[in-house]
């Protein structure tokens, strides 16, 4: 008793405690996106943009680039400070210079 042979170490655990505390923007869902009645342009080159993201601690506005859109949502990628690429879709309204 006392020795947990399945987990050996609490490595898993800090990792799996740091995947669920790193901040994830909030992202539009599927339906808002709506690609089946608003088809979805991808660009041969991402498009430098800043955008509005939202964070369920905070909103920011990133440099970032837009790797997708329709005529009412964008899809924009950047790199966070710790060198994680993240993603959203985001209103088209919250990207500053929307992609044509």
């Amino acid at each position: 008793m006392g020795q947990n042979r399945r987990y050996p170490g609490h490595a898993i655990d800090r990792e799996i405690e740091e995947a669920v505390t790193r901040p994830q923007p909030v992202s539009l869902t599927a339906a808002e996106v709506d690609a089946e009645r608003h088809p979805i342009t991808t660009p041969a080159k991402p498009v430098p943009v800043e955008a509005w993201v939202r964070f369920h601690e905070a909103t920011v506005r990133p440099r970032c680039e837009a790797i997708a859109w329709n005529d009412h949502a964008v899809q924009v990628q950047w790199k966070m400070r710790n060198g994680q690429i993240v993603n959203a879709w985001v209103w088209r309204s919250a990207v500053a210079a929307p992609p044509k």
